[in-house]
């Protein structure tokens, strides 16, 4: 691609600016929200890069097809479960909900036949988005 002389100088950088949404007939505002589109798929790859990809196996087609396929379906669980808790969690990344939601020390208890309590740490800061997303969840399936 040949550069133009005008956009060599710096007079006439200015007049080169248009030239580019000209070309491509794109208003500010599309490009716009074509960069934050690419933003958000920048960030999504830089949180499954970073968490399950990290650790692919080599050598292996089946074992690297097989991981794939799980790294996609967690991170999928991780970004519905970001979504129901609250909207600083939605758009999160995938390590602060694991830290703050799903890595919790919490104490489990049984009363009776089968019936399970949760007790979340006492004064907890995340208990509200927490409770969120445990009610967005639905109500746990009854007994077969």
């Amino acid at each position: 691609m040949s550069v133009p002389s005008a956009t060599l100088s710096t007079t006439g950088l200015r007049t080169s600016r248009p030239w580019l949404t000209r070309k491509l007939k794109i208003k500010l505002i599309q490009a716009e929200g074509q960069h934050r589109d690419h933003a958000v798929v920048e960030q999504v790859f830089a949180d499954v890069t970073s968490g399950p990809l990290a650790h692919l196996p080599s050598g292996v087609f089946a074992a690297n097809a097989a991981w794939l396929s799980i790294a996609a379906m967690a991170h999928n669980l991780v970004r519905a479960a970001g979504s129901l808790a609250s909207l600083p969690f939605a758009r999160a990344r995938a390590a602060t909900i694991r830290r703050d939601l799903i890595a919790v020390a919490a104490r489990t208890a049984r009363h009776g036949r089968g019936h399970l309590t949760l007790h979340l740490p006492e004064g907890w800061h995340r208990e509200h988005e927490w409770l969120n997303l445990l009610a967005g969840c639905g109500p746990p399936a009854a007994a077969a």
